[in-house]
């Protein structure tokens, strides 16, 4: 490595000399000259692990600088910071910039100093991503600010992903968290080459967008721009720039000329190594030993990096261990055997409710966890014939009843193999007495909802009978009034009393009690509670319910499922309101959909609604759709839900149509 400075030393020391006539009149600059950069852009500029900024750029200005004598001072910096900084004064020249036509009349560009050109890489057991058409629908990383718009025809920019720098972007496809990344050619080669990941990273498609690097100033400093140009073109006459280049990127191609100047060197130096060749033949005795000497000392450098690995690795298994016992759940995990590996602090605590002693060794069979987990579920995960289990039970200690939800999990080996299970039991008791509040709390809200169109619904009927009652005293001998009394008022004093006591049934649900009835009847009479809100909120309201379908299952239970779902449907509808609400009967099951054309749901959160406390609502208890999946599921049925934002929403329910399906589900 000295000889080597030694050497680059002494050939700029000759650059100088011989061009030094030429320069000195008019190139001496005052001030130094603050040179921007981005800070991670290997080979071209980027910060080492030592913290020394370097690269082809760097090499290429500090050549510059030295012919045409001024100072330099680099200052690396986030890409997307330099043009902005530019802007500010905080730096007088930009490295690495492609001439666009945007800037022309912003900045001045110096003569190129590189060519190059982007490119798309892919993982190497990529078989679809082979041009630029195919990035359309896959995901796609660029380096912020500095990506070439022509991907913009086939990627919408809202749907790319940026990154601060070519190495980002090379991490997260070697991640797997894109599927494509559109960056510099050079760059990436040299990053995976670096990062030795040439049998995982490939490129393919044609090389995009050529353009040619140059630096970059403001458009008032025009001096500075062609003092540049100057210096770029000294050095590639000089010769300095070859070898820059040559130090990066590997040879440039020759001329005839310089391949027998080469040649000659060669030659001579061919020559003077035939001169040492008889002294390096009687030194090799002692070379070797020198070299044995070295080797010995890099194998006993290389055990003691062993055993500052072994102590790292100690360590760490400590902190695992600490990490685990932190957790609030108990943690168990089990060889394939079943035997038990390793139980965290809580899960000791756990087992200690029964005396139990302790159980890592031993077979989880032969242990008291059967009082928490069902061991079949255990059996099954081992057996790999499912990954993963989530479920719950109750166990009443001192007289208390604690509910708990445990989780199976299958564990994977670095052979991508099954090598375990990892079980996890949690107390939930104090979250689900908070649920049945938020339960109660949320049903209250629902019925607060519905008194207003309920006390609409018992003003129209007293209004009637009300008539007919300060008709009485004239018309009591009237016979056709008779009839109409004796009619509509009994009628009217029905519907009050149907009213009363749904709502009496809504706040106090009676026991689960199952049996058939028609489908449109609970349809005609759900949507009935909701006329008035309908009307005002003019919501267009479409049915097609037949007329032939029975549920089996339990009546209020499924209406309140309704009302609540009726309820979603018309406050996420904001312009041209619009229900549907459909049925159809396969075989033993039915299938009713209610879909609206409201907000939607964020796809991220479509399999997150029908989990407790989970809403999107903002004075919202996150308990209405899991309440109705709950009731679905009580009665043997399943919801599903489909949305699109700002496109609306389907929800689908499936019910048994015959007695005894469902009644152990």
């Amino acid at each position: 490595m000295i000889k080597r400075n030694v050497i680059k030393a002494f050939i700029i020391i000759i650059v100088l000399l011989a061009s030094a006539p030429f320069v000195i009149a008019d190139t001496i600059i005052d001030k130094t000259i603050r040179v921007g950069g981005d800070n991670h852009r290997p080979p071209y500029q980027y910060i080492n692990d030592n913290g020394i900024y370097k690269g082809f750029s760097i090499d290429i200005m500090n050549a510059i600088a030295i012919e045409m004598l001024f100072d330099v001072e680099f200052k690396p910096m986030p890409w997307y910071e330099v043009t902005s900084s530019l802007d500010k004064g905080e730096i007088d020249i930009v490295l690495g910039m492609t001439n666009s036509r945007y800037f022309n009349n912003i900045y001045e560009f110096s003569d190129s100093y590189l060519n190059i050109s982007d490119a798309i890489f892919v993982r190497y057991d990529n078989k679809y991503i082979v041009d630029l058409e195919d990035l359309s629908s896959v995901r796609v990383a660029v380096q912020r600010d500095n990506y070439p718009q022509e991907i913009l025809n086939y990627v919408d920019e809202k749907s790319l992903h940026y990154v601060d720098n070519q190495q980002q972007g090379i991490l997260l496809l070697m991640m797997g968290n894109i599927d494509a990344f559109v960056g510099d050619k050079l760059v990436g080669m040299y990053t995976i080459q670096k990062w030795k990941q040439t049998s995982f990273i490939k490129i393919v498609g044609a090389p995009i967008q050529k353009v040619e690097y140059c630096f970059i100033v403001k458009s008032e400093n025009e001096d500075l721009i062609k003092l540049i140009n100057k210096g770029l073109s000294s050095i590639k006459k000089s010769g300095a720039y070859e070898k820059i280049y040559n130090k990066w990127f590997g040879e440039i191609i020759r001329t005839p000329a310089e391949i027998r100047k080469e040649i000659t060197e060669t030659v001579l130096i061919l020559l003077g190594i035939g001169i040492v060749v008889f002294l390096i033949i009687l030194r090799m005795n002692q070379l070797l030993k020198k070299e044995i000497r070295k080797r010995t000392r890099e194998l006993e450098q290389a055990n003691n990096q062993l055993i500052v690995n072994n102590e790292k690795i100690m360590k760490e298994d400590i902190y695992k261990r600490q990490i685990l016992n932190s957790l609030f759940s108990a943690m168990i995990t089990l060889e394939l055997d079943g035997t038990v590996g390793f139980c965290n602090t809580k899960a000791r605590k756990l087992l200690q409710l029964f005396n139990s002693e302790e159980i890592e060794g031993k077979s989880i069979y032969e242990t008291c966890l059967d009082r928490f987990i069902d061991f079949e579920h255990v059996k099954g995960v081992l057996a790999n014939e499912i990954s993963f289990i989530n479920d719950e039970s109750k166990l009443v200690t001192h007289k208390e009843e604690r509910v708990f939800r445990y989780y199976v999990n299958s564990l994977i080996d670095t052979n991508e193999e099954l090598g375990g299970a990892l079980v996890s039991i949690k107390d939930i008791t104090e979250e689900k007495k908070m649920q049945q509040f938020l339960y109660h709390k949320d049903k209250m809200s629902s019925l607060g909802q519905l008194m207003a169109n309920i006390a609409h619904e018992i003003r129209n009927p007293l209004m009637s009978i009300k008539t007919f009652t300060e008709l009485l005293p004239e018309k009591i001998n009237s016979g056709k009034f008779q009839q109409k009394f004796l009619k509509y008022v009994p009628r009217e004093l029905d519907r009050i009393n149907n009213l009363i006591t749904d709502l009496l049934d809504y706040a106090h649900p009676q026991v689960t009690h199952k049996e058939e009835f028609p489908l449109d009847y609970l349809i005609e009479e759900v949507l009935g509670l909701f006329e008035t809100k309908i009307s005002k909120e003019e919501v267009a309201v479409y049915t097609n319910i037949s007329d032939d379908i029975r549920i089996y299952g339990n009546r209020k239970q499924i209406k309140q499922v309704l009302i609540n779902l009726i309820l979603n449907s018309i406050y996420a509808m904001k312009k041209d309101p619009k229900l549907t609400i459909y049925s159809d009967a396969d075989n033993d099951k039915c299938t009713l959909s209610i879909c609206d054309n409201g907000i939607g749901i964020p796809e991220q959160y479509i399999n997150k609604v029908i989990e407790p406390f989970f809403t999107l609502k903002k004075n919202g208890s996150g308990l209405g759709l899991s309440i109705c999946y709950e009731f679905i599921r009580e009665n043997g049925g399943d919801i599903k839900i489909e949305s699109i934002e700002n496109n609306g929403t389907c929800v689908t329910i499936i019910l048994p149509t015959e007695k005894g399906l469902g009644e152990n589900e």
